[in-house]
Parts: structure tokens; sequence; C-alpha cells
């Protein structure tokens, strides 16, 4: 670039950092011919890096932010299960663990819009959330995925800890410690799934702690790990009820067997 085109004489830059003060990349000026720069052109230089920087993260951050909670969104936590898959090496990859949160009933935050309006029910996610946020450590990722259900992304060696701290929120609900604007039967149920990064695609990950969390709540045991079996028994169910509704249409598919007759 110097020796041959295009011959650059002149270069200055100046590091773009993300609010924490991490660098990613660097805003630079170059030119053909030799010259210095002043003490108002550097300025000036680090001012434009700063606004490049901070219009890079919002950019970046756009559609990847729950508007209820303002925590990180499920495109977020896909995002960010990729971004352990491209650090990962077969060597050196690291298990996590991926759970999934339902915080009651399923469905019964619907009920609730109907009844309160989307912006109370808004306003409860919200306040739970919150307490999510200050109850778990810094360090694990805390994400939005609907108005009732969250998702925790951690080191698979911190995962017996947050269960127990999941325990401990649970009391607190059933000693009616955390108040509550909307009538909601408060109860944390968690599915998860470990998994390597370097193996396991964002979305296998993904699907996974989802199926645990529905199996959690069919039968009421939490926190429940992923089984494959509950693929082969998801799957099973779903051509049963498509078969079913085929055979209902036809003539002969389904006959009578046996009608009790009771006074």
């Amino acid at each position: 670039l110097v020796v041959a085109a295009p011959h650059i004489r002149f270069y200055a830059g100046a590091p773009l950092k993300t609010p924490e003060g991490r660098a990613f990349g660097c805003m630079c000026v170059i030119g053909y011919e030799p010259r210095q720069l002043n003490d108002v052109e550097r300025e000036i230089l680090q001012s434009v890096a700063e606004i490049a920087g901070s219009a890079l993260e919002a950019s970046n951050n756009v559609g990847f932010v729950d508007s209820a909670t303002m925590l990180p969104n499920r495109q977020r936590l896909m995002r960010d299960i990729e971004a352990l898959q491209a650090r990962a090496s077969a060597r050196s990859s690291k298990p996590y663990t991926l759970i999934f949160l339902e915080t009651t009933k399923p469905g019964y935050y619907y009920e609730l819009v109907r009844g309160f309006g989307i912006d109370a029910v808004e306003r409860q996610s919200l306040s739970i959330a919150n307490l999510l946020r200050i109850s778990l450590p810094v360090a694990h990722g805390l994400y939005a995925v609907t108005l009732s259900r969250f998702a925790i992304l951690l080191p698979a060696e911190d995962k017996e800890p947050t269960f127990m701290l999941i325990e401990r929120l649970n009391d607190r609900f059933a000693s009616h410690g955390f108040e509550t604007m909307l009538p909601i039967p408060l109860n944390l149920k968690a599915g998860y799934y470990d998994f390597d990064p370097f193996e396991v695609r964002a979305a296998d990950a993904f699907r996974r702690s989802f199926s645990a969390l529905h199996e959690s709540l069919s039968v009421r045991v939490s926190p429940m790990p992923y089984s494959p079996t509950f693929d082969q028994d998801q799957r099973r169910q779903l051509a049963l009820t498509h078969g079913l509704s085929a055979a209902l249409e036809s003539d002969d598919q389904l006959y009578l067997l046996y009608q009790p007759k009771i006074d």
C-alpha cells in the first residue's frame, strides 16, 4: 500500500470501542501526501470515532432487544449461541447449558391480556424480568422469549447454583414475598439442555431446551433435562393427531367396537 498502489503516505487511526471499553475496530483516515495532525484535528478524529462506534453499536442492537422487558430477545439468544460456536474448537470447547423458564401456567398471560390489557401485562413481565436480572449473576445471559418465558445461557458448571436460585425464588413466590400487580400464580418451571457449542447448532440447542421445558410443564417436574425421547414422543403425537383428523373425514378408518348403555 505504500510502495505500490495506492501509494499511501499518511495514516491516522482511532479505535472503535464498545460501551464496556472493548475495541472492535478502527476509524482511520488515509492520504496520499505526507502530513501531520494538529491537536484540533486529532480531537475531531477521536470524536468521529466515538460517534461511529455508538452508531455501529446501536445498529448492531436493532431487532435484538425485547421492547417490554428491555432484555435481549430470542434473536439475540440465537446469535449469542452462534458466537459461542464460532469461538469454540474441538480442543478447547467449553460445555454450556441453556435453561428455559416458564413463570406461570402456559397461556395464562394471554388470558390476562384479555382481562387487563397488554400494557398491564407487559409491566408485569418487566417486573419479573427485573427480579431475574438482579437475582442472577451478571455473567449469565438472560433473555426474554415471550411475555411469560425467559431463557438463561450459562456455563454448564454453573447450572446447579442457578437451579438452587430458581428454587429459592419459588419459595419466595409461595410465601407471597414478591408483589404482583396482576393475579398471576407465579411458579418457575425449568427445562434445560447441556451442549457443546462446537458440536451443536444454535437452532438445535434452542429446540431441545424448549422441548425439555414443555416436558417439565407436562409432568410437573423441574428442572427437567432434555432427552431424545421427547422428540420421538412429540413426533408420534403429531402423527397421530394428523392421522386422526384424516380418519374422521374418511368413511372406512374408524368403526364402533363397544358402546355402553347406562341407565
